[in-house]
């Protein structure tokens, strides 16, 4: 959370919203738990009951005090912060609030809007931290707290994969840091728990690489996570050959086989073409293109990449290699993480000397790989 946050500032309110079931709640406890070893942290719940929560934290393994506050209408919970003077305040969910004077049902627009609006002011008053729980609807935007983005401080999405095996959290606005960060962590049955070490998440450690597979140095805020690109193709027995890409732009997939084939004379019309990006995650960094690229020549021509490459950089129409932001940072990164070669587009400033190769253009990636065979060819002869 901090890494995404940048750290909690008196007076700020902080949207968390999420899907039914992706962990909300459970997060909210584990940091009602971290913040009440310090501040006098208030948890207003409308859905659950206390005997509900405290079965949940009990589990958790919550250990400090805070208080719980079974109450739904804004006007109650104002007196409370008028003579209990907490310095955190947890709302679970921003959809049960209600003001009396309204005779709408909670989770209305009207309801939502001034209920929210209402409580916002009264925690920057007495610089109390709010973290509001909303829910997202099936078509994935924010249910009711859409209309009160612009009255918090910071919004947040909380999401898990698409295997399940992580949530993932992002800060789709903050006004006291940046919002290119992410926070993956893991649930299990004793609450979430933050994973630091990612380098692992989203590649497989194989003993040979096969064909088609390549990997990619996804930037995300400050840290570098490889991430695994497969690539297939084969004989297409349809009039119009498939192309899927799950976690890539299908479109983008279109513009860079027209290029292979096109720069390449690669023959890709008569195949189908299938590229996955594994774990379940999505990416619309323009510079997983020469990653992808490298995939797809890896698969066409049957060799094999070195697992210990590593490739980014944005493709043009003319197949040359584009700049992409974070260069030297991917690089730098990816031989901390264990790989030997760096291939990347001609111009990013680095002080590796050694195991770096700059690429202006597609075809000298794929002279690279037909060298890379010739080599493996030499040596199993020798």
């Amino acid at each position: 959370m901090d890494r995404v946050i940048g750290g909690f500032v008196r007076g700020q309110t902080i949207l968390l919203a999420g899907e039914p079931g992706v962990g909300k709640s459970t997060l909210l406890l584990h940091l009602a738990n971290i913040f009440a070893n310090d501040y006098r942290v208030c948890y207003l719940h409308g859905e659950e009951s206390a005997s509900q929560i405290k079965l949940r934290a009990s589990r958790l393994g919550i250990t400090r005090d805070f208080w719980l506050l079974a109450e739904t209408r804004v006007e109650i919970v104002l007196e409370f912060l008028s003579k209990q003077k907490p310095d955190i305040l947890l709302v679970d969910s921003v959809q049960m609030l209600e003001l009396s004077r309204y005779t709408s049902p909670p989770g209305s627009v009207l309801q939502v809007r001034e209920s929210t609006q209402t409580l916002v002011r009264a925690c920057k008053e007495h610089g109390i931290l709010l973290i509001l729980v909303g829910h997202i609807t099936k078509s994935g935007q924010i249910a009711g707290p859409k209309i009160i983005e612009h009255l918090v401080d910071t919004v947040l999405f909380f999401e898990q994969d698409k295997k399940g095996l992580y949530r993932i959290i992002r800060s789709l606005k903050n006004r006291f840091y940046a919002t290119d960060e992410w926070g993956i962590f893991e649930m299990t049955s004793t609450g979430i728990h933050s994973l630091s070490a990612t380098a692992s998440l989203f590649r497989h450690e194989y003993d040979s690489l096969p064909t088609g597979v390549s990997f990619y140095p996804l930037l995300d805020g400050n840290r570098v996570i490889p991430v695994e690109v497969q690539a297939i193709a084969v004989p297409s027995s349809f009039s119009y050959p498939r192309r899927t890409a799950e976690g890539f732009d299908i479109n983008r997939l279109y513009i860079l086989l027209a290029v292979l084939e096109r720069q390449l004379n690669y023959q890709f019309s008569k195949l189908d073409v299938y590229v996955n990006i594994t774990s379940g995650i999505d990416i619309t960094d323009t510079a997983l293109d020469l990653a992808v690229i490298a995939a797809l020549i890896s698969t066409y021509t049957q060799i094999p990449l070195s697992p210990s490459w590593l490739v980014f950089g944005e493709v043009g129409l003319a197949g040359e290699i584009r700049l992409v932001r974070g260069g030297e940072k991917r690089i730098e990164e990816g031989f901390k993480l264990g790989f030997s070669e760096v291939f990347y587009p001609y111009g990013v400033k680095t002080n590796k000397t050694a195991g770096v190769k700059p690429l202006r253009h597609i075809q000298e990636l794929a002279l690279l790989i037909e060298n890379a065979k010739k080599s493996l060819s030499h040596l199993s002869s020798s």
